[in-house]
């Protein structure tokens, strides 16, 4: 079961050291890790437009319906890979719960506990405090090794780029913004991308309503900014709070109101509710996993969802 990693230390602990077991796992290419190989196929997707060439911006895990079972796959993939390193079978991904922490001040926001030396570090170009502190004379830094340009994918050897606040974004999502969305009945509807409206997936992703998942990246800034932001741990526990919001708006509506269905035209490919999830050419570990298989799969396990349910009683 996931839980909230400023309310389990243990959680928290295992976290840290999941990912940095990863990033000391050499790939198939020994040029980055097994956990770079998770960025490089989150940038992957973004490159994958869904039609090609299409111009609303709609790619194989974003900017259309897949955008949620896409990021569940992904979540349970990363978090089964984690337990492996750790040898910890019942390990489970903690996730941010940014919801509470919209509700603070808009400093406070900024020094939250998950900014703390014992969590996530704080801010820099390169980090330079908490476990993902980058020092190029230490053999075990913090490494980032893969980015997104627009011309295409880069290898490169850097620290991690964090900006709390300093994107623009000062603020979280607040309650009231969360509250809204939760009241969309619909998961998705035409054109299926940043235009839809209302749209439950629409206003969550951030393209409509008030920013949600696309405000917090712009809020923490630096990596996050960009295709490439898996390189920043905080990511992962982003999108567990993204998948949880998913979660309990599932409990309310049913776990399979989803939309588009297969009848839907050929150039809504990897986002109708029998399409394969995208995954990298030769991936070994691809399970041949559906959109469906996302709607009521036993990872998406929460420990509370109260404050949710409270949130959704709010007009």
């Amino acid at each position: 079961m996931r839980k909230d990693i400023m309310s389990d230390a243990t959680a928290r602990a295992d976290y840290i050291d999941g990912v940095k077991a990863l990033k000391a796992t050499p790939a198939d290419d020994p040029r980055y890790s097994r956990y770079d190989w998770y960025v490089l196929w989150h940038a992957a997707t973004m490159m994958t437009m869904t039609p090609p060439g299409n111009s609303a911006g709609r790619n194989a895990a974003h900017s259309g319906p897949a955008f949620l079972p896409w990021h569940r796959y992904y979540l349970k993939r990363f978090e089964a890979e984690i337990a492996q390193a750790l040898g910890k079978p019942d390990f489970a991904l903690p996730y941010w719960n940014w919801v509470a922490d919209g509700a603070l001040g808009e400093t406070d926001q900024g020094n939250a506990p998950i900014w703390g030396l014992d969590a996530m570090g704080g801010s820099g170009s390169p980090v330079a405090s908490g476990p993902f502190a980058y020092d190029p004379t230490d053999p075990d830094t913090w490494v980032v090794r893969i980015e997104l340009r627009p011309s295409g994918l880069f290898l490169v050897e850097r620290g991690l780029n964090r900006m709390i606040q300093q994107a623009g974004i000062r603020r979280l999502p607040n309650t009231g913004s969360v509250a809204r969305t939760l009241l969309r009945g619909d998961y998705d509807a035409a054109p299926w991308d940043r235009s839809s409206l209302p749209s439950f997936r629409n206003e969550l992703e951030g393209w409509r309503g008030e920013g949600m998942h696309n405000r917090v990246h712009g809020f923490v800034g630096g990596d996050m900014g960009f295709g490439h932001s898996p390189n920043d741990p905080i990511f992962f526990l982003h999108h567990c709070n993204v998948d949880r919001i998913w979660a309990f708006w599932q409990q309310r509506n049913g776990a399979a109101t989803y939309l588009p269905l297969d009848s839907a035209p050929a150039d809504l490919m990897r986002h109708r509710v029998s399409d394969p999830l995208y995954t990298l050419p030769g991936d070994p570990g691809a399970s041949g996993a559906v959109i469906s298989d996302m709607f009521a799969d036993p990872s998406a396990s929460y420990d509370s969802l109260s404050d949710l349910a409270d949130l959704a009683v709010v007009v």
